[in-house]
């Protein structure tokens, strides 16, 4: 049962920290254009 479990569980895991990772290189990136627009 502990193995079937870690198996499911660790995809997920992997998938939420990627979806993460992509969100904040977005929101970083979109946060930088921002700045650097209004900049005179």
């Amino acid at each position: 049962m502990i193995p079937n479990t870690k198996a499911k569980i660790i995809p997920i895991a992997i998938g939420y920290l990627t979806a993460g990772a992509i969100y904040f290189l977005i929101f970083s990136l979109s946060v930088y254009l921002y700045n650097y627009d209004l900049s005179p």
